[in-house]
């Protein structure tokens, strides 16, 4: 029987307790660390709110629209690009819902703050390009910085930290 007090593994659970799973430290600007509390990885399987009225179907394929970001698509267009298929698509189409989306291929998401006002990241900047405030911020504007990546997620709420990006050109999604 292994002894609770003297066990690595359970020393190393019990100081995983201190702080939350996936916490990790980074350099904020100019100031002090700040914790990050989602845990940058890779992801396929993606929730997004679909457009309204869309009746979309398990394995269809799923798009977002360059020139209206923030929903999905089952339907194809000139200004479409497409992501990946649908799975547990919504019962109706009657409002906008949510539809699960896996990707064609894993995606690195890294996540980011936003900043406040009217540059902030909203789930209308889903799938847009987004630019650097600083070191640690987003931005919608272009003339905040240079191009971080295209949102593709946002964090559960009451995270702190809340937009996930994926790679560092405005096309390096799909």
């Amino acid at each position: 029987m292994r002894n609770r007090i003297t066990d690595p593994n359970m020393d190393r659970f019990l100081r995983g307790i201190q702080r939350p799973i996936g916490a990790q430290q980074q350099q904020a600007a100019l100031a002090a660390n700040r914790i990050v509390l989602v845990q940058d990885g890779y992801m396929q399987k993606m929730t997004y709110s679909l457009l309204a009225n869309q009746a979309v179907y398990d394995g269809g394929a799923a798009y977002f629209d360059t020139g209206s970001y923030g929903t999905v698509t089952g339907t194809p267009s000139a200004t479409t690009r497409f992501i990946g298929k649908f799975f547990m698509p919504p019962a109706s189409s009657a409002s906008a819902q949510s539809a699960g989306v896996i990707l064609r291929s894993e995606i690195w998401v890294s996540w980011w703050d936003s900043v406040t006002g009217g540059n902030a990241v909203t789930s209308a900047n889903m799938f847009a390009p987004v630019y650097w405030k600083d070191n640690h911020t987003l931005s919608t504007s272009s003339g905040d910085g240079p191009v971080a990546g295209r949102v593709v997620g946002f964090a559960p709420v009451g995270y702190p930290l809340g937009v996930g990006i994926c790679g560092y050109s405005a096309d390096a999604l799909l």
